[in-house]
């Protein structure tokens, strides 16, 4: 009988905590989503842009300085400096 009793008192309380959600709850999540993406895509627009505008040496430099094979990597013995300051 105590067994059955503590099991009912268990169980009633994890179905009274446990988590609903509300129509107003998800939408407030999908307007959040929706400004975050519209943030992401405006970043990487503004990526985009940049990288298109690099001179070849650029766009090799940085392969060569970053742009390694899987599973490889190099820790540089001088801090990586930018050689083509505007």
């Amino acid at each position: 009988m105590k067994k059955k009793l503590l099991i009912l008192f268990m169980g009633t309380s994890i179905l009274g905590y446990s988590q609903t959600t509300s129509k107003t709850d998800s939408t407030l999540k999908i307007e959040k989503e929706a400004i975050e993406l519209s943030k992401l895509q405006a970043v990487g627009d503004e990526t985009a842009k940049y990288l298109s505008t690099r001179s070849i040496e650029e766009k090799e430099w940085f392969k060569k300085t970053f742009v390694r094979k899987r599973g490889t990597f190099t820790i540089p013995k001088e801090p990586i400096t930018y050689p083509f300051k505007d």
